[in-house]
């Protein structure tokens, strides 16, 4: 009998590290599924910067490298001797591994390994981690399918899914199992036309497109809506890109940056051993109540920086952060800049550009995918993102939609299983809890 397929659409951190895995199960014995990984725009295509989306590349990566494909390394598919040979042909396609592969590449055989342990073990830039993952899609021999994933359908107890190449040939593609992987589009903002107002309005997606627009050395009040991730690589992007573009002198040119949120503060990350531990390890979390799960994402996850991205913002004189619950915009022409609106009592603040950094919409491939069948089918269509972090979905132990076959994975909304699915926080344990589901 045949392997079962498990179809995953997107070629980022977890699709790859799905693919590293299934190759480390197949070298000691295992059987586990076939994976066929589609995404149109290649490997870590959202992390490259060469499409201008989600990213120039130049920023950091907000977790330590060293939490890579394989990461915790623990894993639980026999006896003691057979998962530390699981974990060391995982450990093949680790971060020390690419660094220490990375001698060969090049004429000049520098040691990439000890130079980047010596330099403090710094974060790689975003494009660096692209250039990680691709090597180990090329070493385990899971480079994507370059084909766009057009539809999903149920046929029967399988999915149907139909891709289109750049010629726009279309072929049906059986599976088993679906992962759905990828951010999503960010998400809504009233009076936003993320077509027709770039760049005086952006967003965290097209803002790297039109950055040279954005901070075009006339324009000097920027407004950046968000507290998370995305607001913090653009504040970032902001002040280095007007190092050049303004004078240095506050009183020629007041360059300033708002980061305005609803709670007129900006976190750091908590960065200890008693919040990283549950990354790592989600027993104890299942324990947690639902209020603790709440207050540890408020706390590690949600609306908040990394340490370095605190520290960088922390030490510009022309960032301030506005307590400021935006409910839509006014963009007054191509001149004009933007009017931002507060919730209650309509307060306005105007800006030259404003950037939507308030984050992605995690339930993205309801409409982007499904086709209408399924999208009128219980429980996609009652879900609600503003309701709950999830949209109400309750997920299983393999990450997967519970009460509904045939399995759809979706590890970016399993954060009740465990904080650190949604995120590059343990993929090794995601890409175990997925193909434990089909192994034979």
């Amino acid at each position: 009998m045949d392997d079962p397929c498990l179809i995953v659409v997107g070629a980022g951190p977890k699709g790859i590290a799905l693919g590293a895995k299934v190759s480390a199960l197949r070298t000691c014995g295992l059987h586990v599924p076939r994976v066929r990984i589609f995404d149109d725009g290649g490997v870590a295509a959202n992390w490259t910067g060469k499409e201008g989306e989600y990213t120039n590349g130049r920023q950091r990566l907000a977790s330590s490298p060293l939490k890579d494909v394989g990461y915790p390394y623990a894993s639980q598919w026999g006896d003691a001797e057979k998962n530390a040979q699981i974990d060391g042909q995982m450990f093949r396609f680790s971060w020390p591994a690419y660094q220490i592969s990375r001698r060969t590449m090049k004429s000049k055989k520098k040691n990439y390994y000890a130079t980047w342990v010596d330099r403090g073990e710094i974060a790689p830039l975003l494009s660096e981690w692209a250039g990680y993952l691709e090597w180990v899609a090329r070493q385990s021999g899971c480079m994507p399918d370059e084909r766009r994933v057009k539809a999903v359908s149920k046929v029967g107890t399988r999915w149907e899914v139909v891709v289109v190449d750049k010629f726009g040939m279309e072929e049906k593609i059986p599976g088993d199992g679906l992962v759905v992987t990828g951010p999503g589009g960010p998400k809504a903002l009233k009076g936003y036309d993320p077509e027709n107002h770039p760049p005086i309005a952006t967003d965290a997606r097209n803002f790297w497109k039109h950055l040279d627009d954005v901070v075009d050395g006339r324009s000097l009040r920027f407004g950046v809506l968000g507290a998370g991730g995305a607001a913090a690589s653009v504040a970032m992007a902001l002040l280095q890109a007007s190092e050049s573009r303004v004078s240095a002198d506050p009183k020629q040119n007041p360059f300033m940056v708002d980061i305005l949120t609803p709670d007129g503060v900006v976190y750091s990350r908590g960065e200890s051993y008693d919040e990283n531990r549950h990354y790592s390890d989600p027993q104890e979390w299942m324990k947690f109540s639902a209020a603790g799960r709440r207050k540890f994402n408020e706390h590690t996850t949600a609306g908040v920086f990394s340490l370095e991205a605190k520290r960088e913002i922390s030490s510009a004189e022309n960032l301030y952060t506005k307590y400021f619950d935006v409910a839509d915009i006014k963009v007054w022409g191509s001149f004009g800049g933007v009017s931002v609106y507060s919730k209650g009592d309509g307060q306005e603040i105007h800006y030259d550009r404003i950037i939507n950094a308030t984050g992605f919409d995690g339930l993205w491939w309801i409409d982007g995918l499904l086709d209408d069948g399924l999208r009128g089918m219980a429980p996609f269509n009652s879900v609600s993102e503003s309701e709950e972090r999830n949209g109400g979905l309750v997920i299983g132990d393999s990450l997967e939609l519970r009460r509904f076959d045939p399995p759809i994975h979706l590890p970016v909304l399993a954060e009740e299983r465990g904080p650190g699915f949604p995120s590059l926080m343990c993929l090794g344990l995601m890409s175990d809890r997925i193909l434990k589901r089909y192994a034979h």
